[in-house]
């Protein structure tokens, strides 16, 4: 499987992934901030990680889970390729 991201707003990325880590996961804010920084300065994989690592998929387990960033990497749209 792979999933490629475009980044449009780090701030909306930041907020969403610090709710889902105090309300689905129990954590307090300065366990959200020590993983995903503050919101000023996010760490994005952290981020991304927190809101799409499965947790739990019928008759799977999660084997590996790792999040590749790659700064400055052109979108499709940048290389002109269809969608």
């Amino acid at each position: 499987m792979n999933l490629t991201l475009v980044l449009n707003d780090p701030a909306v990325l930041w907020s969403a992934a610090a709710t889902k880590g105090i309300k689905v996961m129990g954590m307090a804010i300065n366990d959200v901030l020590d993983i995903i920084g503050p919101r000023e300065k996010p760490v994005l994989a952290q981020c991304i990680s927190i809101l799409i690592r499965p947790d739990s998929i019928p008759g799977c387990s999660v084997d590996d889970f790792w999040i590749d960033f790659i700064p400055d990497l052109p979108t499709r749209a940048d290389l002109g390729a269809p969608r």
